[in-house]
């Protein structure tokens, strides 16, 4: 009994090593196969991709937010831009999805855009935000002024002096 036991434990011992040097030997060797001619090649599937992702962060239910149109319609406009179809993407998507060694740096470079698009998007609201917070404040500072006049001119009409100081 300990015999065939010893003997069932090498047997696996064996397989699992052969497993283990296949994937090895197997994961050396890849080579990312061609896309398909009909199908968009990385760098552009990459764009494509940026944009369906900008539409789908956009999107409230059916519509894009601050739009009264549907998302249908930015998706067609992606479409257009990129001389593609709904059944073209899928079938991209399916390909790339497939083939992950491919598909990983074109992620890389959408989530890196999408970072500096995000930053320059900040960036602009601060300015915009002082902006406003600057013309709020000379807008405050003008009507100060507006009030101090009307206080001196009330004071002199009733005959006072006016303490107000410059």
């Amino acid at each position: 009994m300990a015999h065939m036991v010893k003997d069932w434990f090498l047997i696996v011992i064996k397989i699992f090593l052969t497993l283990i040097l296949l994937v090895i030997t197997a994961g050396c060797g890849y080579a990312p196969p061609e896309v398909p001619e009909h199908l968009p090649k990385p760098d552009v599937m990459t764009d494509i991709l940026l944009d369906i992702h900008l539409v789908e962060g956009a999107k409230t239910g059916q519509t894009i937010v601050g739009d009264t149109l549907l998302a249908d319609y930015y998706y067609a406009s992606v479409y257009k831009k990129y001389n593609i179809n709904r059944k073209i993407l899928d079938e991209a998507i399916v390909f790339y999805t497939e083939h992950p060694k491919i598909m990983e740096p074109m992620y890389d470079q959408i989530i890196e855009r999408l970072s500096i698009m995000e930053a320059e998007s900040e960036k602009a609201m601060l300015e915009r935000r002082n902006q406003n917070d600057a013309a709020e404040i000379k807008s405050g500072l003008q009507s100060a002024d507006s009030l101090r006049v009307v206080i001196e001119k009330a004071a002199k009409v009733l005959g006072g002096s006016s303490q107000t100081t410059k």
